[in-house]
């Protein structure tokens, strides 16, 4: 799982629920491998993450935001193909900070609220998305 964390003096603290979470699992003394990287643009980030959260709880069933995130990636073909055995298949492209640079992440970001939009919560504009997620975030 990836968290975000914040330092604070000698110490990492979590950032949101996710980093919560996951600090909640380890024991007390353990000593944990950590890979550090600063993400491009964190509030396009949380953004992206709280969308995900917000299409979750707004769907019939149980959907989880990391099951968004792979349906939203498939929904806007941020894809490549891979062929086994004669069959093709679609597979997700990954949208991690090493393999998208701002101006592709806006691009994506783009695509993802007007799929949103069109698809996924029709009747809902992209103003409204922009404000719903402020609320959550702020």
């Amino acid at each position: 799982m990836i968290a975000l964390f914040k330092k604070n003096l000698g110490s990492l603290v979590p950032s949101n629920s996710d980093g919560e979470e996951l600090l909640k699992k380890v024991k007390i003394g353990s000593e944990l491998l950590v890979e550090f990287r600063q993400p491009r643009n964190l509030p396009w980030l949380k953004k992206y993450w709280v969308l995900c959260q917000m299409i979750a709880e707004n769907l019939d069933g149980q959907h989880t935001k990391e099951n968004i995130d792979t349906a939203l990636r498939l929904g806007v073909h941020h894809t490549r193909r891979l062929r086994m055995s004669g069959v093709e298949y679609e597979i997700p492209e990954s949208i991690s900070f090493g393999s998208m640079k701002q101006p592709e992440w806006e691009r994506f970001w783009d695509l993802v609220v007007q799929f949103v939009c069109e698809k996924v919560m029709p009747g809902i504009d992209s103003v409204t998305i922009e404000n719903e997620i402020q609320k959550l975030i702020a």
